[in-house]
C-alpha cells in the first residue's frame, strides 16, 4: 500500500509501474477508471484474459464452466448473465461484511 500512496502522491491518480516484469497502468480515481470502461464499448476487455494461471489449471482440470469467466464479448455476457440472479441474491449475506471489511481498512 506505501508504494501506491508514494506513486499517487508523485504521479497523480493514473501512474504506470512494472509489476513482475509487465508495465501496468494504475488507475486511483474512479471517474477516470469509468470513462476508460465507457470508452471500450459494450463488452470492455477484462482483468481476466491475462490470468493464465487459472486458465491453465482449468483447462488441464477440465473445469469448463469457470471456464467461462474468462471469455470476452457476448458469450460472456450471456454467461455473467446466468450468474446475477444467484448473486444478486446472495447479496444480502456478502456484503455487509465486505462493507465492514472495507470500514476496518479504511479507519
Amino acid at each position: 500500500a506505501e508504494v501506491h500512496e508514494s506513486m499517487y502522491r508523485d504521479f497523480g491518480p493514473v501512474y504506470s509501474m512494472s509489476i513482475l516484469g509487465d508495465d501496468t497502468i494504475v488507475l486511483c480515481d474512479p471517474i477516470i477508471f469509468d470513462s476508460i470502461l465507457r470508452k471500450e464499448g459494450k463488452f470492455p476487455i477484462g482483468g481476466t484474459e491475462g490470468v493464465s494461471t487459472f486458465i491453465d489449471y482449468y483447462e488441464e482440470n477440465n473445469v469448463t464452466m469457470a471456464l467461462n469467466m474468462f471469455q470476452s464479448g457476448p458469450e460472456w455476457k450471456e454467461w455473467r448473465d446466468s450468474l446475477n440472479p444467484d448473486m444478486f441474491a446472495a447479496w444480502t449475506t456478502y456484503l455487509p461484511s465486505i462493507a465492514q471489511t472495507c470500514r476496518k481498512i479504511s479507519d
